[in-house]
């Protein structure tokens, strides 16, 4: 299951994200055009159609003049992108990642690593910057927006996954809320819904 397949599993299971297209070089330029005929701008994420584990270039913000240029680059190198409706990471609050465990008695545990924003989830990943580390129960105090966080992913129907997620100030994604699931990637996850 590749990075835009993942997205489209987000979407599937109710989650907000994105509102995005996959462009490869033979993309159909009409679907592309009507996509993006009433944006300035828009996000550009990329994946190796043949290597998951390659590292991708990450566009937030690219011109609508400029976004020619950064595709032919990208299929230059061999990726795919994922154009989407642009979410300017810089009213991201909180941005990262959330594992979501469940054991045999259906009791369930997160492990939350987030950085605080502005910023994208790559802060976590990539960069390795964890400003808040937390684990869901526990008796301490939670951040209201870690709990809004959990709430969203609480009820997937996966037992072992993690989350790549955010906590925006404004609503953002086709959903438009403050929490957006922008991937989710697990033991169970490419083998429990045939997309």
């Amino acid at each position: 299951m590749n990075k835009y397949d993942r997205i489209k599993l987000v979407r599937s299971l109710g989650l907000n994200t994105e509102d995005n297209m996959l462009v490869k070089p033979s993309v159909n330029i009409h679907d592309l055009l009507t996509f993006i005929l009433t944006l300035n701008e828009v996000s550009v994420r990329a994946f190796d159609p043949q290597n998951e584990e390659r590292p991708t270039p990450h566009y937030p913000v690219v011109k609508i003049a400029d976004l020619k240029n950064t595709l032919y680059s990208l299929f230059d190198e061999g990726f795919y992108a994922i154009v989407a409706k642009p979410i300017d990471p810089q009213f991201a609050e909180l941005a990262g990642c959330i594992w979501k465990n469940e054991d045999m008695m259906r009791h369930k545990s997160f492990i939350i690593e987030l950085a605080t924003g502005p910023c994208t989830v790559r802060k976590v990943t990539h960069e390795g910057i964890v400003d808040y580390r937390e684990y869901y129960p526990a008796n301490t105090s939670i951040d209201h927006r870690v709990l809004d966080m959990i709430k969203v992913i609480r009820d997937v129907p996966y037992k072992n996954c993690v989350f790549e997620m955010s906590y925006y100030s404004t609503k953002v994604g086709y959903q438009s809320d403050n929490v957006i699931v922008w991937d989710i990637t697990g033991e169970d996850v490419p083998k429990s819904i045939d997309l």
